[in-house]
């Protein structure tokens, strides 16, 4: 039977699967990307373990960081993805490469009622051609809009993350603008590392950083420190929220991908996130009809590479 290779590439974990269909995987593997010195490396172990190289007629990789040249360079860890050398490996199968925020949003007209998490609720249920958002906080933050064609569903590659942060109190001043800011872009303080540095500003001095973004959530409801860096969290993340729903007219809803977006979903945060997200003047009524929800279903964006719009000329 033949198949195409999908694989989702972070920066802590890389997974792997064969797609013999839509919504369609199997042999799905995941490996820490600190294992391997190079993807292909990884791609191999892979390959070995699953015993299946023959009749891939074609494979759809996406990674954390921009695509260009044919290379994806990713942004957290010293990977860079080539398109030529996989399909070398390959036996010169076709490759395209994807930004992960354009897998996971692609994912979404495949979601469910039973693959989401409410965060924000609304009364009326949106078109559903509108615009939506994908955004992704793990290891690092980003986001990419889906947007409906003629063609079908079209995911555009963004570097949100990397967006500047503004400061709008008097708190967010000093944490943003002191004298050794560490908060420059949206991904500083919205994803796992950027929790902990938020936690560190709100701590004593002889406190350590929790070993994780988790650990920080899961303390919130015992620890001031971790309450008020939450709590600063959920408003940054409110503010950007919107901007992004704002800018990409993704009125048809959020869905929230990541780890970390999803413990944070679970936390009930959602009554101090809701005044701050729809807090945007004249668009307030409009910002008030999106919907918002964290993704539960495992490896979405591999699902999202098995889709149509992935690979237009050469569908399963």
């Amino acid at each position: 039977m033949n198949w195409r290779l999908v694989a989702d590439v972070g920066g802590t974990n890389v997974r792997f699967a064969r797609a013999t269909g839509i919504s369609k995987l199997t042999d799905l593997a995941e490996f820490p990307v600190s294992d391997f010195a190079c993807f292909e490396d990884a791609l191999t172990t892979y390959l070995r373990q699953i015993d299946a190289g023959r009749n891939c007629h074609s494979a759809a990789i996406a990674g954390a960081g921009p695509v260009s040249g044919g290379r994806i360079i990713l942004t957290n860890n010293d990977w860079c993805i080539s398109q030529s050398s996989v399909s070398a490996l390959l036996a010169g199968t076709p490759v395209r490469l994807f930004n992960d925020l354009q897998a996971a949003a692609l994912s979404i007209p495949m979601l469910n009622g039973a693959d989401l998490l409410p965060v924000v609720k609304t009364i009326d249920a949106p078109d559903p051609l509108e615009n939506r958002l994908a955004i992704n906080i793990g290891t690092g933050f980003g986001a990419s809009p889906l947007l409906y064609t003629v063609d079908g569903w079209f995911a555009a590659a963004t570097e949100a993350g990397h967006m500047s942060l503004a400061a709008t109190t008097a708190k967010e001043l000093e944490l943003l603008a002191g004298p050794s800011p560490i908060f420059h872009s949206i991904e500083d303080a919205l994803s796992g590392r950027g929790l902990q540095n938020l936690h560190a500003c709100f701590a004593d001095a002889d406190c350590s950083i929790p070993p994780s973004a988790q650990a920080v959530l899961a303390s919130a409801r015992s620890s001031t420190p971790a309450a008020r860096a939450v709590a600063m969290f959920t408003t940054l993340f409110a503010r950007a929220c919107g901007d992004l729903v704002l800018a990409h007219g993704a009125w048809g809803g959020v869905y929230l991908f990541g780890s970390v977006a999803l413990e944070w979903s679970r936390q009930e945060t959602s009554p101090s996130f809701a005044p701050v997200f729809t807090d945007k003047g004249p668009m307030s009524q409009r910002m008030a009809k999106v919907p918002i929800h964290a993704v539960l279903r495992d490896n979405a964006p591999l699902f999202g590479l098995a889709g149509k719009e992935t690979w237009p000329d050469n569908r399963l």
